[in-house]
């Protein structure tokens, strides 16, 4: 059974200083089924991802908060999925899985973040409770830092120099703030050239070497949400519709307890 986007939405994304989790998550829910042609009654269940409201927000169990996009949701299974940088796109396979199974026809799914709550310290120790927190964030590995213990590890197993990737960083850095120029909803809209973020400078400081500024991601807030439904029920709504083709999901680890070989890939079985 083929799932399909009927209904979109997704916030600019940065420091928004007027909005709050609550704010950004009913705003999402709410124009993502105005965009979909459902009314709120037809939405079977609602999926959250969220990687930390708690952390942030003081905020833990905020599923149920979706009451207040309408109140028609009431009394709909609404549910927070939590999985790091990835709780997004599980929050849409959950959905998915209750569509294919036949359990559910119609789902909203809400991926919601207001990280500025918090100065960088705070989001800094909040991000470490992704890691292992015994041996990584506990012991004051930060996610960059964690980054930067990968990328000595690729050096280290390629023979780049540190030069030698910077110079490849830069071309990813470029090509994403060039992205960002025409996208209205893109926290930075800074077009920076090469030689400039492949070189220290004052404004572009090595964060964990040998990761710069320019290297690592923002601090954020946002959200986004989408309405599914299975195809065959979308395109007799719509004319056109975003058919999901593929979602894989699986897990690994990447451990820096493990040494220097494990860290440059994920061990799969196949």
């Amino acid at each position: 059974m083929a799932v399909s986007m009927i209904g979109f939405y997704h916030s600019k994304v940065g420091k928004l200083e007027n909005e709050t989790i609550y704010s950004l998550l009913v705003e999402a829910g709410r124009r993502a089924i105005e965009d979909s042609g459902l009314e709120p009654k037809d939405i079977d269940a609602v999926f959250v991802g969220n990687y930390s409201g708690g952390g942030f927000n003081k905020q833990e169990h905020i599923a149920p908060f979706v009451v207040e996009i309408h109140p028609d949701l009431r009394f709909k299974p609404c549910t927070r999925v939590e999985n790091a940088c990835a709780s997004g796109s599980t929050a849409i396979e959950q959905a998915m899985f209750a569509i294919e199974s036949g359990k559910i026809k119609n789902a909203l799914v809400i991926g919601v973040e207001k990280m500025t709550s918090l100065k960088t310290a705070g989001v800094t120790e909040v991000l470490a409770m992704a890691s292992y927190y015994p041996e990584e964030g506990g012991k004051g590995y930060s996610f960059p830092g964690l980054y930067a213990e990968y990328a000595k590890g690729y050096m280290a197993k390629y023979g780049y120099s540190k030069e030698e990737l910077w110079d490849m960083l830069s071309y990813i850095t470029v090509k994403a703030h060039k992205n960002a120029m025409a996208n209205p909803l893109a926290q930075m809209h800074v077009e920076y050239e090469r030689e400039y973020v492949r070189t220290i400078q004052d404004k572009n400081p090595l964060i964990a070497d040998p990761l710069k500024l320019s290297d690592c991601s923002l601090v954020s807030d946002g959200a986004a949400a989408v309405v599914l439904t299975t195809t065959e029920r979308a395109l007799s709504m719509k004319d056109k519709v975003v058919e999901i083709r593929s979602l894989s999901h699986t897990s690994d680890y990447l451990s820096i307890v493990e040494g220097k070989d494990q860290i440059t890939s994920l061990k799969l079985q196949r």
